[in-house]
């Protein structure tokens, strides 16, 4: 029995072509930020403090947090190196609902990266009792609209907005009456009365 080896041997200018195209990936590679923690669709207590993880891939100057809908901002406001993290204290009288956050990074003068957006649902401790503003509503017209403001009393603390939460159910009894969509906006579509 015969054994045939065959070694293939590395040209200069074949580890020279490899090194080359590996340095134009590497320059090429963009900058990049990724909101790591929380989750998304994370739920945050009121008066809780939610911690902020990014993590980044290239050199930032600045990196900081923008959040959505009056969270306040974040703490540190702003951090020039890594590790990235970042805390928010969600206030005790804050609405309920979803918010967005985004990490914003500066590259240079006019040059920037923003992360995907991470959603993160503010809610209550405890089962809240609740109110409908307006109690009632009077349509003149098929069609005709109005909003709902749902507030949320909590065991502790101040009543809150809880007309966008993402644990508010809107129904209606009679839909050939009126209609309510997830948003809390009451729609008029026949007589009658539900």
């Amino acid at each position: 029995m015969t054994t045939t080896t065959t070694v293939f041997r590395s040209s200069p200018i074949r580890v020279a072509t490899a090194a080359l195209w590996a340095a134009t990936a590497l320059l090429n590679a963009q900058p990049s930020l990724q909101i790591a923690s929380p989750a998304s669709g994370a739920s945050v207590q009121l008066g809780q403090t939610l911690n902020i993880t990014v993590t980044a891939s290239g050199t930032f100057q600045l990196v900081t947090i923008l959040s959505s809908n009056g969270l306040p901002n974040p703490q540190p406001e702003a951090l020039a190196s890594p590790p990235y993290q970042f805390s928010i204290s969600i206030p005790s009288n804050i609405q309920l609902g979803t918010y967005y956050l985004t990490a914003v990074g500066a590259l240079g003068p006019g040059q920037g990266v923003s992360s995907p957006q991470v959603p993160i649902n503010i809610v209550g401790n405890g089962i809240p009792t609740l109110t409908a503003q307006p109690a009632s509503i009077n349509f003149d017209y098929v069609g005709d609209q109005a909003p709902l403001v749902i507030t949320a009393q909590f065991p502790n603390g101040p009543p809150v907005i809880a007309t966008k939460s993402f644990s508010t159910t809107y129904l209606s009894v009679n839909t050939s009456v009126a209609t309510v969509n997830s948003q809390g906006i009451v729609t008029a579509a026949g007589p009658g009365s539900t």
